[in-house]
């Protein structure tokens, strides 16, 4: 390689590097707001450079120089765009028309030739990113270049093989680097420049939101004593809403310790804020400050190690009204709750929120935030007969929801353990100021007095209406007396009526006997677990008050009492609940059976946890014709059942599928159990009827038998696959929906 030329190449590129400082200077002198003006001062100075450029090149032959303006105008362009580099380039240009000689051709070729492709890389191939611009920079490089070596064309013919030789190999390998490097160096430089400039606009938004802001804020620095031990706080800056806030003046507190600037002998909240500066967590807290009478709420972070800073606000007032909204709070409440009317409350999602203390009588439940799909369920309401279950829909508070107003809607509550009651709603849907709604309100009068009367006034004119039929049968039967020509037709029709009293007769006995049942259930359910509770309540308080006195046998013997109790009540219970199965009625309706098991789940979930058991649905259960009750139940019994009776130490699993033939819908409910063998297939649907002890695994021997007599009371079949330590499934077939 020829030694002038590599000389005279370092040369240049040393000259175009100092010259590029010189504008990074310039540069940051300027807004980043760039106007025709600034651009067109840019362009002169890079002309100018490219001059200074020019008078220090390496001469080839007298004619015929090289120097480094293809880096400084392909640079320019990259970086400073279209206007600045066009105008370099035209002063670089009339500059070298003015210098001449054999290469003058050349030399214009390479400045437009350098400038444009600076200009279109920094449009379609270039991004200000200084970890990803060395190949991009270097690409640009050896395209200028190679284009300038292309320039050479442009010579005298003569000269265009000896100038190839001489330039090939210093122009590719130093001026691409040279592009590279120029280009990282102002890379760098804008991209510092850009930093510092952000920062300098970051600083400005900071103390402009710090003066502007309403909350006062404050910046301390803890104080140490000789032992390292923190004493106090240094105010040391704060903002103009600190001193409107507090009413006191900047001045007099930045640079002073909190007890001297508050008049204080303690520093205020000392032990929250040093935890905070001492590397603690940030805390919002709220709190009575006694020397100025006031409430704030205050944030503290610590922007760095022994410092903190404060934010707050007053809250005075604010806390007034709290007590004032918290007093009206309380006098309504009262109110709510002494109102004879019941009163029921939803948000605006449908989900029920409060009641008042006569609709928690009504019920006997407390309000639960359970959605409208659940309510008929949960509270027992139906319909004005008192048998139908009443559906979302039909329900006064969801009408009043999503209807707007409800009046005189009639329902019945049936709550658990007690009469029927009877009600008139009128409900309204509530909304806000802006007319969105937040939820709706219904009210139940009681009318069930008003039913009772009205039925019995009904039961006096039937009863007279059959006096009076009574008379008239007594008239006629008399004058057919006197009618000796009367016909076998009048015999038949007084057969008739007398075979229509006679069955008004008998059920007017059957009503009879339903009403003893009713009394006798009654009666069972009041008199035998009377004295159940008693025996359950004095062994417990034998166990409990002379624990120390009995022996181990006595405590046994009081144990056992309690369990035995318990086992009666519950077979009790069992009993009645089998026996009102013969006598309710039964609506039958579409009814989802994905719910009832969610619900059932949810009732054994303690169990369930308890036994780690696994619940498993393996098909996407339809819907059936049957009732809600009568299904819920044997679900929850065969489940239960499957968690009970499975051999110690073994995980429940239940396993919940259907199938269907064209009329007929199948529930399989199979488990892990103990399994039961099949002579006594028949004999676990009897009531009472035990293949195993109490001791072993507790129950009344009723649930089987409640289990089918539901599933047949809705008009299906219960079916057995099982043997013995093999588990068991059961079938409930049942009608489709």
């Amino acid at each position: 390689m020829n030694e002038p030329v590599v000389i005279g190449i370092l040369q240049n590129i040393a000259v175009l590097f100092a010259l590029s400082i010189v504008f990074e200077y310039f540069k940051a002198a300027h807004s980043k707001e760039r106007k025709f003006a600034t651009s067109a001062f840019i362009g002169l100075l890079l002309g100018g450079i490219c001059i200074l450029l020019m008078l220090t090149p390496w001469i080839y032959i007298p004619g015929i120089t090289f120097d480094t303006r293809s880096i400084l105008l392909s640079v320019s362009g990259l970086f400073f765009g279209a206007i600045p580099t066009l105008i370099a380039m035209l002063i670089a240009a009339i500059y070298r028309i003015y210098v001449g000689g054999t290469g003058v051709y050349m030399g214009l070729a390479v400045i437009i030739s350098s400038g444009f492709i600076g200009i279109l890389w920094k449009k379609y191939l270039f991004k200000l990113k200084y970890e990803n611009s060395t190949i991009s920079l270097l690409s640009m490089g050896l395209v200028v270049h190679t284009t300038m070596l292309a320039c050479t064309l442009l010579l005298p013919v003569g000269t265009i093989w000896t100038t190839l030789k001489v330039i090939a190999l210093p122009v590719l390998v130093f001026y691409p680097i040279g592009s590279l490097l120029l280009g990282k160096l102002l890379l760098r430089q804008s991209l510092n420049w850009e930093t510092k400039s952000a920062l300098k606009d970051s600083e400005k938004k900071y103390r402009t939101l710090f003066s502007s802001m309403n909350e006062g804020f404050a910046l301390h620095e803890l104080i140490f004593d000789s032992a390292g031990k923190a004493i106090d706080y240094t105010i040391m800056d704060v903002n103009p809403a600190f001193e409107t806030i507090l009413g006191i003046k900047k001045k007099m507190v930045v640079g002073k310790a909190s007890k001297i600037a508050y008049q204080v002998s303690e520093p205020p909240y000392f032990s929250r804020y040093s935890e905070v500066a001492n590397g603690g967590n940030s805390i919002i807290f709220q709190d009575y400050f006694e020397p100025m009478d006031k409430h704030f709420l205050v944030s503290v972070f610590s922007p760095s190690k022994g410092k903190f800073a404060t934010l707050f606000s007053d809250v005075t007032e604010l806390r007034k009204m709290e007590a004032e909204v918290q007093r009206e709070q309380e006098l309504l409440s009262v109110i709510f709750d002494n109102l004879e009317e019941g009163i029921v409350v939803c948000d605006e999602n449908g989900i029920l929120k409060r009641f008042n203390e006569s609709t928690r009588r009504f019920h006997g439940l407390p309000e639960k935030p359970i959605p409208a799909n659940k309510w008929a369920d949960y509270y027992d309401l139906y319909m004005p007969d008192g048998k139908t279950p009443m559906k979302k829909e039909d329900i006064p508070l969801f009408r009043a929801l999503y209807e707007g107003e409800v009046k005189n809607a009639e329902l019945t509550i049936i709550p658990k353990n007690s009469e029927p009651l009877s009600f008139i709603a009128n409900g309204r849907k509530m909304v806000d100021n802006k007319g969105v709604t937040i939820g709706a309100v219904a009210t139940m009068h009681n009318i069930t007095e008003k039913k009772k009367i009205e039925a019995k006034l009904k039961d006096y004119q039937q009863n007279l209406e059959k006096l009076v039929e009574n008379r008239t049968t007594e008239l006629e039967e008399q004058t057919q007396k006197l009618r000796d020509s009367q016909t076998a037709l009048t015999y038949l029709l007084e057969d008739v009526n007398e075979s229509r009293e006679q069955l008004k007769s008998v059920n007017k006995q059957l009503e009879n006997s339903n009403i003893g049942l009713d009394s006798f259930t009654y009666s069972v359910s009041h008199d035998l677990r009377a004295p159940l509770r008693a025996m359950q309540g004095l062994s417990k308080a034998l166990l409990e008050d002379y624990s120390e006195v009995l022996d181990d046998l006595g405590k046994n013997y009081s144990q056992r009492i309690v369990a035995s109790a318990e086992q009666m009540d519950k077979l009790i219970m069992d009993l009645l609940q089998y026996s009102r199965l013969s006598r309710v009625e039964i609506a039958l309706d579409v009814i989802e059976i994905v719910p009832i098991i969610d619900k059932v789940i949810k009732l054994l979930r303690d169990e369930i946890k308890k036994k780690d058991a696994k619940i498993i649905i393996k098909t996407k259960l339809p819907a059936v014709k049957g009732n809600q009750t009568m299904l819920e139940q044997p679900i929850l019994n065969l489940i239960e059942n499957a968690l009970k009776f499975t051999e110690p130490g073994k995980k429940p699993v239940v396993e919940i599928w259907h199938e269907e033939t064209d009329n007929q819908l199948s529930i399989f409910i199979k488990d892990n159990g103990i399994g039961i063998p099949q002579e006594y297939h028949e004999k676990i649907f009897k009531v009472l009827e035990r293949l195993h002890g109490v001791e072993a695994y507790p129950g009344t021997g009723i649930g089987l038998s409640i289990v089918k007599k539901c599933i047949e009371r809705i008009g299906g079949t219960v079916e057995l696959h099982s043997e013995e330590n093999k588990g068991s499934t059961f079938i409930l077939k049942l009608k489709k929906s």
